[in-house]
């Protein structure tokens, strides 16, 4: 018995669900459209996809069938390569140029720079650095690898220096110039193999596979099938590879050269015009000044590649699904075996609710700690500050929890609180990624309200741009999000690829000629507010104070302001001192600014905490500097000049303490109550005894309303009594009887066009936000019965 059991759970471990990797793409879909699946696995699994606003009760939408795994292979390394062309074939004399900066010559690892060349049966010809960082000019006369056919350069190519690097073989001497400077030479009778290698830049192959790649920078390559003179080598050291345009720098015998103008795409272009274009390979940083002295963003560009880079998974798709019409929009967890990826359901056109929520997709690319990639946080191996983060590729820092997450959480599992706040609170929300956002500029025209949360640092220009038209609209702004609209953004034409250059602030620091970017336009990098969109002409704040030490909560400043409506608070009380994600004022929070902040935003309550946190101070945008505080973190509302109005608890783990502190609860909801009600769409119409009513604010206790019914056009009343319903068209001694939380209006006709009546509200309801209206209507000869309109247009308010 005990083999037979044994026998079962071998069976059934080998057998067990399990995939290595997967993501999805997109990330965000609307019912209708196709999601599709990439997994790498060792054996079977399924994709499960879980409704995921209720932590712990996860609720599975759609189960994959057994999936056959395969495992995939990933691309490491970024470098460039032209097919084999009868061009490349050179036999006879040759030249391999370009500049090169490395920034790890001489680390014990071979760097390919211009090769046709394939270790060890297919070597043809190549210039790269060896392990020792000397260059070797190899060519072979066989094909079979020989080291007596390197050249190599008297001492080392140094590092972070720009070097113009020229190999030439006239026949008989192979020569190795530096800076235009003849180094080494030596004899070679040729002639040089013919192989169907294509031409690499910035590696070369072994055993068939692309490796040995080059971590630096390259500028202006080139092939030629003459040797250049001396003075033609001198002469092109003195041009510093500054081509463009109106001056290709293209010599008789060039085969191919390619100067790099490119700032963006994957292709780039041969100045010969004989059409030999390379294709780059995972990216390659892109505008980064060449050896000339031109400064950006008009100056000579050249390539930073790195042995490291990874852009996007080439891979197959393992499956798809369509998100069906029956789910609503919100946040969604695909679990692709053991992988979890965030995914957010748009709603259908036509279906938008009144609040749009913004999931931070950006952000969560950003902090991608893929090997080889480290996102906007980290270096290469070269020790340069990476600018590009591919989003079609595993992202291991973002893996939503299923269950209750712990505390202080800065990713996505700190933006599920407030989803499931708003669900418990009855606010029918819609989400949206930062992606969507930046696509469309009408994506916000449906909503009364945006709401930003937990850590919504990465905005592109247009995201910006659509916010703002929204607010100019009327449309009102909640930021329950700290470290908000921080770093510019840019996407690549395909818009998976996602670029940022976090200057000054960036790892390692970035030349203050890196700082442009090579997508969308050439906008200048860095913190928005340093390159002119300070974050707090948005939403009233700006990062401030922050990093995971920072915990606290928030002191009362102006307890008789409406928001603070219901709460009962004192001023100088504390709230916010616990939350389901940590205090409510902890990680990183924003503030308010003198310079910055619009004038008349009120600051309601202020942030305090327990143990110092560092403020930061970027005043002049070029140095980062912090001081140790105990209070900072500003709760901010102020009315919008567009009609709308701004309210933030800009933390990043407010929405975790809407679910545990009742204040900062409250707070929201009465700013919600008043932000998310418009005239213009009535959501529930007058049915029978009890409907609830939305109006453009949530009334006031004492405030005069005004009320009217549209009885025009009306074809009949449906009268409720014993038997069944009996309707007939109203006339002038018909009567309606309007009871307005406990305030009675009655009107007498005629009920033929609208009938307004103002009145005093002794209450309101902020759950339904706005009043509650009950109706009775008394016709000729009957008595009187709970009515119903029977149009769309049956109750208007208004202030």
């Amino acid at each position: 018995m005990r083999v037979v059991v044994l026998v079962l759970v071998l069976l059934a471990f080998a057998s067990r669900s399990t995939a290595q990797n997967g993501f999805i793409w997109p990330q965000s879909a609307a019912p209708g459209e196709t999601v599709d699946v990439f997994a790498s696995a060792s054996n079977s699994y399924q994709v499960t996809v879980y409704r995921s606003h209720d932590f712990g009760q996860e609720t599975p939408v759609l189960t994959s069938p057994s999936l056959i795994g395969v495992v995939q292979s990933r691309q490491q390394g970024s470098y460039a390569h032209a097919p084999t062309h009868p061009d490349f074939e050179i036999t006879g004399p040759i030249t391999l140029e370009a500049w090169v900066r490395p920034l790890t010559s001489g680390n014990g690892s071979f760097q390919g720079i211009v090769s046709k060349y394939d270790n060890p049966g297919g070597t043809a010809y190549g210039i790269y650095l060896m392990p020792s960082g000397q260059l070797s000019f190899y060519l072979g006369s066989t094909g079979v690898f020989s080291a007596t056919n390197r050249l190599l350069t008297t001492a080392p190519i140094p590092n972070r220096q720009w070097t113009h690097v020229v190999a030439t073989w006239d026949g008989t001497t192979k020569r190795v110039y530096l800076n235009g400077v003849l180094d080494v030479t030596s004899s070679f009778a040729g002639p040089i193999y013919d192989t169907n290698e294509p031409v690499r830049v910035a590696s070369f192959a072994s055993s068939g596979v692309t490796g040995q790649f080059f971590d630096g920078q390259i500028d202006s390559p080139a092939i030629y099938s003459r040797a250049l003179t001396p003075s033609e080598i001198v002469q092109r050291t003195g041009e510093l590879a500054d081509y463009g345009p109106g001056n290709p720098g293209v010599l008789a015998g060039c085969v191919a050269q390619w100067n790099f103008g490119e700032r963006d795409g994957s292709v780039l272009a041969d100045a010969t015009g004989n059409g030999h274009v390379l294709e780059l390979v995972n990216y390659g940083t892109r505008g980064v000044p060449g050896p000339s002295p031109r400064t950006q963003p008009d100056g000579s560009h050249s390539i930073r590649f790195a042995s490291d880079e990874e852009i996007n998974f080439d891979w197959t798709k393992s499956w798809s699904f369509v998100v069906p019409s029956t789910w609503e929009s919100g946040f969604y967890v695909v679990a692709i075996g053991s992988r979890r990826t965030p995914f957010v359901v748009k709603p259908a056109p036509g279906t938008e609710r009144r609040i749009a929520v913004l999931a931070n997709t950006n952000t969560w690319h950003a902090y991608n700690t893929l090997s080889g990639t480290r996102a906007l946080y980290g270096t290469h191996n070269g020790g340069d500050v990476v600018y590009y983060v591919g989003m079609r590729q595993t992202n291991p820092a973002v893996r939503p929890s299923l269950g209750i997450p712990a505390p202080l959480q800065h990713l996505v599992d700190a933006e599920r609180h407030l989803y499931k706040w708003l669900d418990d609170n009855g606010y029918a929300f819609d989400l949206y990624s930062d992606l969507d956002l930046h696509r469309d500029p009408n994506l916000l025209a449906p909503y009364d309200v945006l709401m930003l949360n937990g850590h919504s640092e990465y905005w592109s220009h247009r995201m910006m741009d659509h916010v703002e038209a929204f607010q100019a609209a009327g449309g009102s702004l909640i930021n329950l999000s700290g470290n908000t609209m921080w770093s510019l953004v840019t996407f690549d034409e395909t818009d998976s690829v996602m670029e940022g250059r976090k200057f000054p602030h960036g790892v390692g620091g970035i030349p203050n000629d890196e700082r442009w970017h090579s997508q969308d336009g050439e906008p200048l990098g860095g913190t928005m507010r340093c390159i002119g969109r300070p974050e707090h002409e948005v939403i009233g704040t700006g990062y401030g104070i922050g990093n995971g030490s920072a915990q606290g909560w928030a002191k009362v400043l102006e307890p008789s302001h409406w928001v603070f409506g219901g709460t009962g608070v004192a001023l100088g009380e504390a709230f916010g001192t616990s939350g389901a994600n940590g205090p409510m004022m902890s990680f990183e929070i924003d503030e308010v600014d003198a310079q910055w902040t619009p004038a008349g935003a009120q600051v309601l309550a202020r942030g305090v905490y327990s143990a110092p946190a560092f403020r930061l101070d970027i005043s002049n945008c070029q140095t980062r500097s912090s001081t140790n505080v105990l209070q900072g973190g500003d709760i901010v509302y102020y009315d919008h000049p567009g009609g709308g109005g701004v309210f933030g608890i800009p933390s990043v783990t407010a929405g975790g303490a809407l679910r545990v502190d009742a204040v900062a609860s409250r707070m929201v909801s009465n700013v919600l109550n008043r932000f998310a009600c418009a005239p213009a769409r009535v959501e529930k119409r007058i049915m029978g005894n009890n409907a609830d009513v939305y109006t453009a604010t949530t009334p006031v206790i004492g405030e005069s309303v005004t009320f009217t019914v549209d009885t025009q056009g009306f074809p009949f009343a449906t009268v409720f009594g014993v038997g069944a319903p009996r309707t007939r068209p109203l006339d002038s001694g018909d009567w309606i009887l309007i009871n307005i939380d406990s305030v009675i209006l009655l009107n007498t006709g005629p009920l033929n066009g609208p009938i307004a009546q103002t009145t005093q509200v002794v209450s309101n309801d902020p759950s339904t936000c706005g009043v509650t209206i009950y109706t009775q209507a008394k016709l000729h000869g009957a008595a009187a019965r709970p009515f119903r309109l029977t149009n769309s247009q049956d109750l208007v308010l208004g202030h």
